[in-house]
């Protein structure tokens, strides 16, 4: 049963590609949450609220509870892992003990997605299941709950959700379902599997704000060669040069 007392704490983890700023709003002001969403850069929504919950990297709530990771048009596999190392898991283990994991689950960072820029596929939304799966196990005695937000390519968003929640589930080899997009992204080359040099600069930037360098957050127990074959695309377009707007 989920404790919802004055003492409760909370982790919000939103990895859609459109800043969080309902929830911003409503938990600004709240130190017994912890929100952390990693976004695409001056995406919508631009200016709601007066662009007071924008998901901007210096709105950092009053007991400095949010962490917004803006990051530049084009970020795929490479620069989500490096966020994941450097910012989600050491700020959620300086937060601690906590009653509940809620991740806003959007698969609009899908490389096929309409509405937004990013480049990830199946492969990271699954890596993305074993971390929270890892955290909540470690911080939160396994309890999370999971909430399917945006995603608007119909082709690409079922492999993807599919991806993150054999995950969570901790499931490294279920019935063999092929990733159809596996050519296509393997034909696109290696570079969204890499780091780029401004993408770590703003990674780099939000953790040096919220002081989590230095941090030692969770080593993952498995590697990528545990993934299941057939979430092995190589996620790649060609990096966008966008601005990213803080």
């Amino acid at each position: 049963r989920l404790d919802l007392s004055q003492n409760s704490r909370f982790i919000i983890f939103d990895f859609d590609a459109h800043a969080p700023n309902g929830t911003q709003c409503k938990f600004a002001n709240d130190p017994r949450i912890l929100l952390i969403s990693f976004h695409q850069a001056g995406c919508y929504p631009y200016d709601s609220d007066n662009g007071r919950h924008t998901g901007r990297l210096e709105q950092i709530g009053d007991f400095h509870n949010i962490i917004n990771l803006p990051l530049p048009p084009g970020s795929g596999a490479g620069a989500y892992k490096y966020a994941i190392q450097h910012v989600l898991i050491p700020a959620v283990t300086r937060f601690g003990n906590c009653n509940g994991f809620f991740v806003s689950a959007g698969y609009d960072a899908g490389f096929m997605d309409p509405l937004a820029r990013m480049n990830l596929g199946s492969r990271t939304f699954h890596y993305f299941g074993q971390i929270i799966q890892q955290l909540a196990h470690d911080f939160c005695q396994d309890t999370i709950f999971c909430f399917h937000e945006g995603g608007y390519s119909s082709a690409h968003v079922p492999f993807s959700c599919l991806a993150f929640l054999q995950g969570l589930c901790a499931q490294n080899n279920s019935q063999n379902i092929h990733c159809p997009f596996q050519d296509e992204l393997d034909a696109m080359g290696p570079l969204n599997n890499e780091l780029q040099p401004h993408q770590q600069t703003i990674i780099d930037r939000v953790a040096q704000q919220h002081q989590l360098h230095g941090l030692h957050g969770l080593q993952p127990q498995f590697e990528d060669s545990e993934v299941p074959a057939y979430f092995k695309c190589p996620l790649s377009l060609e990096i966008m040069q966008d601005p990213v707007y803080l």
